[in-house]
Formats: C-alpha cells, structure tokens, sequence
C-alpha cells in the first residue's frame, strides 16, 4: 500500500474574538476536508508534547519519524537545501543582515530584516563575508534578500546559543556555550569567535547611515541518520517549494521534488498533489507540503488564513477524487504546528487536525475537519513519530514487537533480511 500524506503548514490556530471564537479553520468553508474528516479515523497531533512551540524543521523530523536527539540543526538543513558546501564537522547557522542601533555600548535590534536590494546585499557580503580568529574561520553565504547561512570551520562546537533576539528592541544576545556543553573549550572557542564577528560587521561596514551586522541562529552539526528507506523500508519523496524541506528530505534520505509558489495557494496544491499522484508508480511514502496558510497566519489578520485555508480547501476535492476509496492508498491530511493568527508567539504549543483515510481504517462519526471537532474522533490524541508507526501498521508493514529480523531494531518487518547460507 501507498501513503499521501498532506501537510498543510501551520494549520492550527487559537480562537479568535471577531470570528466567535472559533478559529480560523473552524469558521472557514471547507466542504473537501469535512468530508475527508467524516471518512476517516481523525484525531488531534502533536509532534512533541503539548504546550511546546514547535519550528516547522523539528516538527517535520519528528512527523518523519526520527529522534530530536539526533536533528542536525536547522543551519545545516537548509545549507543542504541550499546547496551550500561545508563539511560534517562545521557549524552551520542561519544568518541574516539586520539593522541594529548601539546603546550604551550594546547593539539592539531596530530592524530584524534590513531592507537591502540584491546590489547592496552583494556588496556587504564582499566586505564582510569571511573572517578569522584563533584559527576559527566563518564564512556568510548570501541566499536571498537579507538571509543567508554562516559556515563556522576550524575546532568548533554546534553547542552554542544565538545571536538573534528575534523580537526588535530587544539586545543582540551574547553567544555562549550551553551550561551542557559536552566539550565547553570547543564551545567557548566558538562562541568567542561568533562574538567577534558580529562585532566586526557592525564595525566594519561603512555605511553608517544604516547601522547593519549578521545576526544567527539555530546553529547545528550533521548528524549520520539513517536513511529513510532503510529506517522504514518504504521509498519516500517530499513536493515542497522551500530549501528548508529539500534540504530535510536530503539529509534523511527522501528524493524531492523543487516546486514553486505562485498568487494562488490552492492551484499550487493542486500542481503539487498531481506529482503525488503521477508519482505513486515509483514511490511507496509521498510527503506533500504546502506553507502558505502559515505564512497567512503571519500577517496577524486572521481573514487572510481563512481566505487562504478555503482556497486550500478547493484543492482537496483533487484528494477524494484521486486517492480518497482507492484500496492501495493511505491519505493522511494533518499539519505540523499551530501558528495563532493574533497575538506575539510565533508558533503556539496546541495540538492540531489529523484525519486519515483508507482502506481498513476505523472511521469514526467525526463529520468536520476542525480542532473542537477532531477531539472525538477515534485516533485521540497522537505525538511525534505516532504518524510513523501508524503508516507502517495500516500499510501492514509492522513489525511484531519482540522480532529480531536485523541487527539494527527497525519498526518494520521483515525488512532487509541476510540468508543463512549452506
């Protein structure tokens, strides 16, 4: 059996005063996914444990299956997916060019984006791009607008802290190792490095009309995971249109597909579930993304991710059409994390809708696709890689708790067995 599984990105919401206070997926039209909902097993998930904020990144490595203790840090995700070079022992973070104001002999962020045109961005990066101190060696790599990834090389540690407030008005952070730092020398090293580069941008720039340095965070180390087909005997491919998701889907060993968004989020899914369907031939586990109700939710207008929730809603018609009763396909529709409408969280720590759909599926009497709705349904409440084992057993690729086909304990059976030869 194939599996669908559909993530529309930052589904979940709070209630909201001017809707009722229902959220925004309640109060939307979505005839396609109620009636999805009323023909499935659904349920709340989480992918970690209730009232934690999850990021898309670590949402996703948990949603594919695979243990936080071993995520690689979200620099080194999306330098993958940017195709940006660095080595298995670099220290990779997200950066980007902010504008900063010094106060009392501390920098405070003014503007957490600078508004630079391509021009201007090349020209910082040639000033500022690489830097040096006690053998540490940090290189920016410009990707787009602000944004870009700094590779850290030399003798350094990924256990450090960001440099990135996030919030305007609030001070640059100083980079520090963690208290747990499994190597504090490396990390010192490191952070003292980061430190002094900060400083060196901002000094070194010399526009002194716009009062710019590089800021980072989430840094990271790859890690050696064990591919996805091996890990869940099922070859899988991710659709998405952000480096962010190819890079995931390459380190744990998903084929991808690089799609585009355009003005219309609904089409778009619709171009991205058609690839699912052409490409079910070849694979046995299609992961189909979409971002736009979350970047929706961003706006902090909750009337937009409505709009863009009921133009998503149209393209599921495409999913009871095409996967939705067919005996070998298992269509799963859920999200990875709440992101609220209103208020300063970026993400929020409630669980979201899943429904799942299928061939000898449990369907309960669930008949909306809404976050009140879905906690009577049959799945209850789900965490982490519960997504995972339950592919693998509706798909009837579980394995028997206690077996031991392979040396390595996978969840799937009877996996990759090795003969005993005569």
């Amino acid at each position: 059996m194939k599996t669908i599984l559909i993530i529309l990105d930052g589904l979940g919401d709070r209630p909201q005063h001017e809707f009722d206070n229902k959220t925004p997926l309640e109060y939307a039209e979505t005839p396609n996914l109620d009636r999805i909902a009323s023909m499935g097993i659904t349920g709340l998930y989480h992918p970690l444990t209730l009232g934690i904020c999850p990021s898309s990144e670590i949402a996703h490595f948990s949603i594919f299956g695979y243990d936080l203790h071993d995520f690689p840090g979200r620099g080194v995700i999306e330098a993958s997916g940017e195709d940006i070079p660095f080595d298995n022992n670099d220290v990779v973070c997200l950066a980007h060019f902010s504008d900063v104001e010094e106060r009392d002999g501390s920098l405070y962020l003014k503007r957490d984006r600078s508004d630079l045109t391509h021009n201007e961005c090349k020209r910082l990066v040639s000033l500022v791009g690489n830097f040096q101190f006690n053998g540490i060696y940090l290189r920016f790599h410009h990707t787009r607008k602000a944004e870009g990834i700094l590779v850290i090389t030399g003798d350094v540690s990924p256990e450090i802290t960001d440099s990135d407030p996030i919030f305007e008005g609030l001070p640059i952070i100083k980079v520090q190792p963690y208290d747990n730092s499994g190597d504090r020398e490396r990390a010192e090293a490191t952070s003292e490095a980061l430190n002094r580069y900060i400083c060196w941008v901002y000094n070194h720039i010399d526009d002194k009309s716009k009062r710019i340095t590089i800021i980072t965070q989430r840094p990271g180390q790859r890690r050696s995971l064990i591919p996805f087909d091996k890990r869940y005997g099922m070859k899988g491919l991710s659709i998405a249109s952000s480096p962010l998701y190819w890079g995931l889907a390459k380190e744990i060993g998903l084929s991808y597909k690089k799609v585009k968004d355009s003005d219309s989020a609904g089409n778009d899914l619709m171009e991205r579930l058609i690839i699912a369907r052409d490409s079910l031939i070849e694979f046995d586990f299609i992961h189909v993304h979409t971002k736009r109700i979350d970047e929706a939710a961003h706006t902090r207008r909750p009337i937009n991710k409505v709009k863009i929730i009921e133009d998503i809603d149209r393209a599921m018609g495409f999913v009871l059409d095409e996967f939705i009763g067919k005996e070998d396909i298992i269509t799963i529709v859920g999200s990875d994390h709440s992101t609220p409408s209103s208020g300063t969280l970026i993400h929020s720590g409630e669980p979201v809708p899943i429904a799942i759909c299928g061939n000898g599926i449990r369907v309960d009497d669930v008949n909306e696709f809404g976050e009140r709705a879905v906690c009577k349904g049959g799945l209850g409440q789900i965490y982490g890689s519960d997504i995972m084992q339950m592919i693998l057993n509706i798909t009837d690729r579980g394995k028997l708790a206690g077996l031991m086909s392979t040396p390595l304990d996978l969840p799937y059976y009877p996996g990759n067995i090795e003969p005993l030869r005569l």
